[in-house]
């Protein structure tokens, strides 16, 4: 996953680099140009990407990075939380039955849900009573930091690319 942070003023953005359709189509647009104009040499994407990236005051940042202390809290994570004690497939199956969709998913064709910590921690708690497993005020923290672990872009929601 490439990584890009957008400043403004004091503001930090993060975005994923080509995620937007915007993006796409200006890329293709310059280097129509350029094939009109017969310099398509001259106009590659690498060059199309460096100039949108300038433009726009985008920071690249280190992803192989961001992704490994993820991993790595969600290691610290999972020795010491109840949630081991449920089979994955179990649970994976009761999440993805009480997740909340959005209205907007229901009615549109979308396959895309996503979840706010609120929901998964109340959610994974509900888990956790079912197989009779204690809840406390510590495990619900811990909940809420296995979403955080999961969060890469720090969205404050889970897209169905962030549990694969």
């Amino acid at each position: 996953r490439a990584g890009l942070k957008a400043t403004s003023g004091h503001r930090v953005t993060e975005l994923a680099m080509g995620n937007h359709v915007v993006t796409g189509h200006a890329m293709n647009c310059c280097h129509d140009a350029a094939t009109l104009c017969h310099c398509e040499e001259h106009v590659k994407f690498e060059t199309t990407a460096k100039v949108l990236i300038d433009m726009h005051g985008i920071e690249s940042w280190n992803a192989k990075q961001m992704v490994k202390g993820n991993l790595e809290r969600q290691a610290s994570l999972a020795a010491k939380s109840p949630l081991r004690k449920i089979d994955v497939t179990e649970g994976l199956a009761f999440i993805k039955h009480n997740v909340h969709k959005s209205l907007f998913n229901q009615l549109s064709c979308s396959k895309q849900v996503s979840m706010t910590r609120q929901d998964f921690v109340q959610v994974c708690s509900e888990l956790l009573r079912m197989n009779h497993l204690p809840i406390s005020a510590q495990s619900r923290d811990e909940l809420g930091q296995i979403f955080d672990s999961m969060d890469f872009d720090n969205s404050g929601t889970l897209s169905t690319g962030e549990w694969a």
